[in-house]
């Protein structure tokens, strides 16, 4: 296994802060689950804030506790979390090598499972399948984020817990001795399950959140269509112009073996964070924009 030299990697990070340090962390993280629901509470069916007009923001309905948390929406985020762990076990794919984890204190280099462009359709004919369906993903779009905002919450929790086991190979920015910030950044560079066969971090910068993206475009274009009995142009044209974007991103996953989130960030809530809630639930809201105010 991979070891890291704990005490070099933190006298080194404890000179490179990000984030304006601990408080700098701690402020992004309970800031950042509220900016995902005001942007989606600021333009709904029945109000939207436009322009500088900062006193139209009093008009702006408050949610219930309800809104932002279902059973639903946790049993609709546990299947689809289950169904591309399900995915990357058993679809056929290239075992290939990530980069030298020796500048980072390891040895040697870790393999990787790449079937993320057969997840990737693998996902769209689910969605296909259940067409008629996918506009719950509208209905349940707050409380999908939620969900996702106490996944991340937990994901981080357990992967900064998990970072102390004897065999961790540590991030150099990661292991700055401030638990605030080291559970923010996250302290463990590549956190494995299954034996060290399943990569968590990959696996999340790529597959539930990025598809998930797609997914609920597709649900706000069914939306739009059971609404109307027709989808629109610009509705068409935002799932097929992000929808390209996912598919590339699948298409060419090798490529992300060398970016600084797999060779140099450590795992915690601010990839946790972004990949499983952040991505799906502000990227998809041009789609829900549309579904009550196309052009």
């Amino acid at each position: 296994a991979a070891l890291a030299n704990s005490k070099d990697s933190g006298a080194e990070a404890e000179l490179e802060y990000e984030f304006g340090g601990p408080l700098g962390a701690f402020a992004t993280m309970l800031s950042l689950p509220c900016v995902i629901y005001f942007l989606y509470y600021s333009c709904r069916k029945d109000y939207c804030f436009r322009g500088v007009d900062l006193r139209k923001l009093a008009d702006m309905p408050l949610p219930a506790l309800g809104d932002l948390l279902s059973s639903r929406s946790a049993a609709l985020l546990t299947g689809w979390m289950g169904f591309q762990v399900l995915l990357e076990r058993c679809l056929p794919g290239a075992l290939v090598e990530g980069v030298d984890l020796e500048p980072n204190g390891g040895r040697g280099k870790l393999k990787y499972r790449m079937n993320g462009h057969s997840a990737f359709w693998a996902s769209m004919g689910l969605a296909g399948l259940f067409w008629k369906r996918l506009p719950i993903l509208y209905d349940e779009y707050a409380a999908l984020a939620g969900s996702s905002i106490v996944l991340s919450l937990g994901l981080s929790t357990y992967l900064y817990a998990a970072s102390f086991s004897k065999n961790a190979l540590l991030a150099r920015g990661g292991n700055t001795g401030s638990a605030v910030y080291d559970f923010f950044i996250g302290r463990e560079l590549n956190p494995r399950l299954f034996g060290g066969s399943f990569d968590l971090k990959v696996f999340c910068e790529l597959r539930p959140g990025l598809i998930g993206w797609a997914v609920l475009n597709l649900a706000m274009a069914a939306k739009q269509y059971e609404k109307t009995g027709s989808v629109t142009a610009s509705m068409l044209l935002v799932n097929v112009l992000q929808g390209l974007y996912v598919w590339d991103a699948l298409y060419q996953e090798q490529a992300i073996l060398s970016t600084m989130d797999v060779t140099t960030d450590g795992f915690g809530y601010m990839l946790a964070f972004g990949d499983l809630a952040w991505v799906p639930f502000t990227y998809g809201l041009q789609a829900r924009y549309l579904v009550d105010h196309d052009p």
